[in-house]
């Protein structure tokens, strides 16, 4: 019995390293059962007598017309709670997107059931699940599963709050810095441009802002090219002051307009 455990936890890592892969059920698998699992091939798309649970990514024994199906049809009902398993939630990712399998609708399908108990479950608003950053974080997490064959559990890709902090300050900085060199490159040949300020409240906190942008006219394409410099929050009482105090720390120290 140690001696199959161990040969269990074997396969499991090899399919970490990438050495195994999982793919779909057989055609003619039409038992309940066999939407809570994926079967196990090895690099020479050879079918091993293994099956992992899509659930909890245990892996189980199983061999045509040598195993019983009583263990896995339990397992598929008692897993993680119990219930048949979703054919949308536990599908092959392999198989949701083939062409000829209408799997494009089957996978809208069962990302907008995951976006919905997102913002229930979060409490967030419909508006969180779309937008421009909302495509950027599901296009990297589609290029993750895309570079990785065996499941990944998503607790061990996600970010402390503050690690998410922390990572968008950087951003910030190395966007400025971009920035600068952009614009110290475009001054040295542009020599009509202005700056503009906007402000602006929001209406949930009710904090107002200042944003500062920089206008250039590009002579070549004869287009108009805003280039946002910063955007900070300011008192009414404090309105004078600081906006001479973000114009000279950007002149001085950061694109040195004067």
């Amino acid at each position: 019995m140690a001696g199959f455990k161990l040969e269990k936890e074997n396969v499991k890592s090899k399919l970490e390293q990438g050495i195994l892969k999982t793919c779909a059920k057989a055609r003619l698998a039409t038992a309940s059962w066999w939407d809570t699992f994926l079967r196990i091939k090895d690099d020479k798309d050879n079918i091993i007598p293994f099956l992992q649970c899509t659930k909890c990514f245990s892996i189980l024994s199983y061999e045509v017309n040598k195993t019983g199906s009583s263990t896995h049809r339990s397992h598929a009902q008692n897993c993680l709670g119990g219930g048949a398993a979703s054919t949308l939630r536990n599908q092959d990712i392999g198989v949701m997107f083939r062409k000829d399998n209408g799997s494009l609708t089957v996978a809208k399908t069962a990302f907008a059931e995951a976006c919905a108990k997102f913002c229930a479950y979060d409490l967030r608003s419909f508006e969180t699940v779309n937008g421009r950053g909302f495509e950027v974080l599901c296009q990297s997490l589609l290029d993750v599963a895309h570079k990785h064959s065996h499941p990944i559990d998503a607790k061990s890709i996600i970010s402390d709050p503050t690690t998410i902090s922390h990572r968008v300050h950087k951003l910030a900085d190395e966007r400025r810095l971009e920035l600068v060199d952009t614009l110290l490159s475009d001054l040295k040949k542009i020599k009509l441009f202005g700056v503009t300020t906007d402000f602006w409240k929001n209406k949930y906190s009710s904090e107002s802002y200042l944003t500062v942008t920089l206008g250039k006219r590009q002579l070549v394409e004869l287009q108009l090219v805003e280039r946002q410099l910063d955007v900070v929050n300011w008192s009414q009482r404090q309105l004078v002051a600081t906006i001479i105090s973000r114009i000279r720390n950007w002149s001085h120290e950061k694109i040195q307009l004067y």
